[in-house]
C-alpha cells in the first residue's frame, strides 16, 4: 500500500534538509509518493527527483506559494500548494522571481527594523545571504536572533516578528487567483494548504476562502496534516466534497526535530475525500514509476 506525503520543505527555502537528504528520509520513513513544496522555489525539485528515484520513492514537484487574500475589508496571508508543475514553465519562473524580491524586500524591511532596535550587523548579513543566492525568510531571522543571544527560537519570533510586533514588515505577496493560474499554467493542481492553521481565520472564513478558492480554479484542499484529529480532517474531507476539491495530505515538514511535522507521521485520508493523487498527471506518473520500479 502506498503511503504519501505532498507538503514538504528543504534546505532550499527553510527547510533543515537537502533535497537529497529529504528524499532519504522519505525513504526510511516508508513514504512512497512525496511531494517537495518549498516556499516559493521549485530550484530544489530536479535534485529530490534523481535521489528519490535511486530509493523507489516517487517525488512529485511542487511549490508553494505565498498570497494575500482580501476579505472584509482585512488582508490575510495565505498559503497555496501546487502539486505536479512543470518547472520549467515561464510563468513559474516569472513568478518565482517576483516572489523572491517580495520576499527579499520584506526581510531587509525587518532587519533595518531589527537594526533599529540594537540588532547591528543583521542587514549587512541577510543581504550577503540574499547576494550569494539565498532566500531567507522569518524562520532566518528568528534562528540569528536566537544564535546572537536573543531568547529562544520561539520567544524572539514571537517578540519581533509576528504581525503587531516590533520588527514585522506587511507582506505584498501576489493574490490567491493569481497563484491558481501559475499553478496551472505550470500543468500542475492548486491546492488550498493547512486551512486550519490560519490564526486569524474562523471557520466561517475558512469556508468562504474554500469557496472562493473553488470559483478561481482550485484543485484540491489539505484535509491531513500534522498535528490535526480525526474529527478536523473529517470535517475538511466534508468541505472538500461539497466543494468538489479534491483531497491532499501533507506534513509541512521542515526539520527532524518538529514533533508535530514529522515526515510521513500520522496522515491519513479520510473516506469522504477524494484523493488529489488519483487526479490526472499525479495519477499518471504514480502509475508509471511504480509500474518502472515493479512496487505496489
Amino acid at each position: 500500500m502506498l503511503s504519501f506525503d505532498l507538503h514538504t520543505h528543504s534546505s532550499c527555502s527553510d527547510g533543515e534538509l537537502s533535497p537529497e537528504e529529504l528524499a532519504r528520509e522519505a525513504a526510511e520513513r516508508k513514504v512512497s509518493v512525496l511531494a517537495l513544496t518549498d516556499h516559493d522555489t521549485s530550484s530544489g525539485t530536479e535534485r529530490a527527483s534523481a535521489a528519490a528515484r535511486k530509493l523507489g520513492v516517487c517525488l512529485v514537484p511542487g511549490i508553494e506559494f505565498s498570497t494575500k487574500w482580501h476579505h472584509n475589508g482585512e488582508s490575510f496571508e495565505i498559503h497555496i500548494v501546487g502539486l505536479e508543475i512543470d518547472p520549467r514553465s515561464r510563468m513559474l519562473k516569472a513568478a518565482e522571481q517576483a516572489q523572491r524580491e517580495r520576499r527579499t524586500s520584506r526581510i531587509l524591511g525587518m532587519a533595518e527594523k531589527l537594526e533599529a532596535l540594537g540588532f547591528t550587523g543583521i542587514t549587512d548579513y541577510f543581504s550577503g545571504m540574499i547576494d550569494q543566492g539565498g532566500m531567507p525568510t522569518r524562520k532566518h531571522l528568528g534562528q540569528y536572533l536566537e544564535s546572537h543571544g536573543a531568547g529562544d527560537y520561539a520567544s524572539c519570533f514571537n517578540k519581533y516578528l509576528v504581525r503587531g510586533a516590533p520588527a514585522y514588515c506587511q507582506s505584498s505577496w501576489m493574490s490567491v487567483g493569481e497563484a491558481v493560474d501559475v499553478i496551472h499554467d505550470a500543468g500542475g493542481l492548486a491546492v488550498f494548504a493547512h486551512p486550519l492553521r490560519y490564526q486569524r481565520l474562523t471557520g466561517r472564513m475558512v469556508t468562504a476562502l474554500a469557496r472562493e478558492f473553488k470559483e478561481l480554479g482550485g484543485d484540491g484542499i489539505e484535509v491531513t496534516s500534522c498535528g490535526m484529529g480525526p474529527s478536523d480532517s473529517d470535517r475538511l474531507a466534508e468541505l472538500s466534497r461539497s466543494l468538489e476539491l479534491y483531497g491532499s495530505m501533507g506534513s509541512d515538514f521542515h526539520d527532524r526535530g518538529s514533533e508535530w511535522r514529522t515526515l510521513g507521521k500520522n496522515l491519513f485520508m479520510p473516506s469522504k475525500a477524494v484523493p488529489i493523487w488519483t487526479a490526472g498527471k499525479i495519477a499518471d506518473r504514480i502509475s508509471e514509476f511504480f509500474g518502472e520500479n515493479n512496487a505496489s
